[in-house]
């Protein structure tokens, strides 16, 4: 209902790029719930407006239409919007869809009996996964590094904190006791 309402809003305003957005989701919505003739037909209006999606935005479109297609046995199509998918993905460097679009392109091949392409897509597939896993893997110790140079930063400078009043504390008792 909230995301007709706002397609409804963004219609009326003639806003393209949140209609393209809000057509999107909703078409997603839709295949979740495995209404697929009405979750095709948004994502087809949707495609209309695929001048306003952002580049990421575009190949996640054509991903999910590809998805699609393959639940419904339409693996022509499939193919289609995941080669679209893949082409732009590749453009935009975002390893994660090859990744996810290489794995669709194996299911589709596979379904087909076409074993070859299937298996050196699934190659590429898992390859990448491992290079995400890898490079997620990677970001978690840096991350952990820097939280443990920033503590250390911080003992480091409780401890010189301290000592400095030490040192004041230990001058102004001489000071004190020399008067």
């Amino acid at each position: 209902p909230k995301l007709q309402e706002s397609l409804n809003i963004f219609t009326h305003l003639e806003h393209k790029p949140l209609l393209a957005r809000s057509l999107f989701y909703i078409a997603d919505t839709y295949a979740k719930e495995g209404k697929h003739e009405v979750a095709n037909s948004y994502f087809a209006e949707c495609l209309q407006y695929e001048s306003y999606l952002s580049m990421r935005s575009y190949v996640d479109l054509q991903y999910k239409i590809g998805q699609l297609n393959w639940q419904t046995g339409n693996f022509d199509q499939a193919e289609m919007a995941y080669q679209k998918s893949l082409e732009v993905a590749k453009e935009g460097e975002y390893a994660d869809f090859i990744q996810k679009v290489n794995y669709g392109l194996y299911e589709v091949y596979n379904e087909r009996d076409q074993y070859e392409p299937a298996v050196n897509y699934l190659h590429t597939a898992n390859r990448l996964q491992d290079s995400l896993r890898n490079e997620e893997k990677v970001k978690k110790i840096v991350e952990l590094q820097f939280k443990y140079d920033v503590e250390k930063g911080e003992r480091e400078i409780q401890a010189l904190e301290l000592r400095q009043n030490q040192i004041m504390l230990i001058s102004s008792s001489v000071v004190f006791s020399l008067l």
